[in-house]
């Protein structure tokens, strides 16, 4: 195999990798996923704003769960 088709499969195998280490939902990088639907069944009893103080994380990202969330319960 030719250097240039070896180095862009490996710069391919760099950046595959990175795009999933830095997804919000991979593993190995955020919250569980227990942990986002607790917080968002707080929001739904004490307001979204409360939720994200208590799991110290941003009013958007409990809007983006819940909508997430709520995708998952209607497919399944």
């Amino acid at each position: 195999m030719k250097l240039a088709t070896k180095f862009r499969n490996a710069m391919l195998a760099i950046l595959q990798t990175r795009a999933e280490l830095t997804s919000p939902y991979h593993p190995a990088y955020g919250l569980p996923d227990d942990t986002r639907e607790r917080a968002v069944r707080l929001a739904e009893s004490v307001g979204v704003e409360a939720a994200a103080a208590e799991f110290n994380v941003a009013k958007s990202t409990i809007y983006r769960w819940r909508s997430d969330y709520a995708t998952s319960v209607n497919n399944t």
